[in-house]
């Protein structure tokens, strides 16, 4: 589908409108509405339009209509339009001038017309007008519409990007269309460009003969494969294992990726689930509220919480937590190197606590990587993925998986605790990246 958004400008609504009627035709959908500063005048108003889908167009125009038909189709129109201003409000029309009716004769000075006690009382107060129900089902299937075609919009700009990747990837790369098509969907899915040309470049070589699509996603699946490799989720049991020795697992990672979400929903799937003992300890200091966010999910799971402020105090708390199966402990998302060393050194001071670097998906593969690469020295034993929700491009997870080759314990995808995090099979990973296609 071509569909073109076009941007309209002039002094009020009534004059965009009319351009835009005059330009898109009468169905043009108005798809967003503000008022912009002049440059040395009074405000103007900006609206974004395009025309309609051809099978919605199509439908309209197939259907007869009467001339009372099309003057009420007009009027729900500027209704609609009205309702998609962004917080713009035209004024209310004037009332209609007050008219006797023609067979009734204007009344001489001090007459007073024969009337029922209610008409004596003075004049009538005028019923509220019932709400029109077929209006609002037509703004329904316009605001359907709307989100319909903005959905077509994006899906058609994705896959203009993918086929302008591709067409670079041809000509600069040097690879033949079926490997430039591949390419450009990968780095449509959030893989790093260089390494998405490095996997086809792999990938091509363990293709024998010609080239086909499916022959070259299987062989990038399987490169896929040895690098990204699950682990076992922190909440499951572990066996004799556990007897022996307490689980501890600190959440590490930057600022905004969903740790203490994270240590939460991963405490209450350990309850729940596998029915462990948890403790909890947290050693952000520094993020407002913190301490009360993390109390609140303690206080419903009936779990202990610890506040640790230093290497002392951190101790304590582990043996405060002897008892328990799982220990997790939140900590801050630190922005200095010098901080975040700081903080490491203070975890890795516990004997036997494990460091699961949380990545959010959200951020993309640049930022990604480069988040790998401040924790790669620190030796983080798992890695997690947040806010796949956040995102429709996962890929970014192998340039992590590159940087630090660990295990991916689980994936986050929402904020419900604890239905929005699950464990991850090694199939599943390599489909965030390159998934198999119909």
């Amino acid at each position: 589908m071509s569909t073109e958004i076009q941007t309209f400008r002039g002094k009020d609504t009534r004059e965009v409108l009319a351009l835009v009627k005059a330009t898109l035709g009468p169905d043009a959908i108005i798809l967003a509405t503000r008022q912009v500063p002049g440059l040395l005048g009074p405000k103007g108003v900006e609206v974004k339009a395009a025309r309609p889908p051809a099978e919605v167009l199509a439908a309209r125009t197939a259907r007869p209509r009467t001339p009372e038909q099309i003057l009420e189709a007009k009027q729900r129109a500027g209704l609609a339009a009205t309702r998609y201003q962004a917080g713009m409000r035209p004024p209310a029309p004037p009332a209609p001038p007050t008219t006797q009716r023609p067979s009734e004769p204007p009344l001489p000075t001090g007459a007073v017309r024969e009337s029922g006690p209610a008409e004596a009382a003075g004049p009538r107060t005028p019923l509220p007008r019932r709400p029109s129900y077929p209006l609002v089902e037509e703004d329904r299937v316009l605001t359907r519409e709307v989100a319909s075609l903005k959905e077509a919009l994006e899906a058609a700009q994705r896959e203009l990007r993918r086929l302008a990747a591709a067409s670079r990837a041809s000509e600069s790369l040097d690879l033949d269309p079926v490997s430039a098509d591949l390419y450009a969907t990968l780095v449509d899915r959030g893989v790093e460009a260089h390494v998405a040309e490095e996997l086809i470049r792999q990938a091509r070589m363990e293709v024998v003969g010609g080239i086909a699509r499916g022959e070259l996603l299987a062989a990038v699946r399987g490169i896929l494969a040895e690098h990204l490799v699950a682990g076992r989720a922190p909440w499951l049991r572990r066996g004799r294992w556990l007897a022996d020795r307490q689980y501890r697992v600190a959440l590490v990672g930057p600022t905004g990726v969903g740790k203490t979400t994270t240590l939460a929903k991963i405490a209450a799937r350990a309850i729940t689930e596998s029915r462990l003992k948890v403790s909890l300890i947290t050693v952000d200091n520094y993020r407002v509220g913190a301490k009360e966010q993390l109390a609140r999910y303690a206080g419903i799971m009936g779990v202990p919480l610890h506040l640790a402020r230093d290497r002392r105090e951190l101790t304590e708390a582990i043996e405060q937590s002897s008892d328990a199966d799982l220990v997790l402990v939140d900590t801050a998302g630190r922005a200095c190197d010098d901080e975040v060393a700081e903080q490491m050194a203070l975890l890795r001071s516990v004997d036997g606590l494990q460091l699961h670097l949380v990545l959010s998906a959200a951020t993309g593969g640049r930022q990604i990587a480069e988040t790998a690469r401040r924790f790669r020295g620190y030796e983080p034993e798992r890695l997690i993925l947040s806010k796949l929700d956040e995102t429709a491009a996962p890929g970014g997870v192998l340039s992590a998986a590159l940087w630090i080759r660990r295990p991916i314990s689980c994936l986050t995808h929402g904020q419900r605790v604890p239905e929005d995090i699950r464990a991850i099979e090694d199939d599943a990973l390599v489909d965030l990246v390159a998934p198999i296609e119909e």
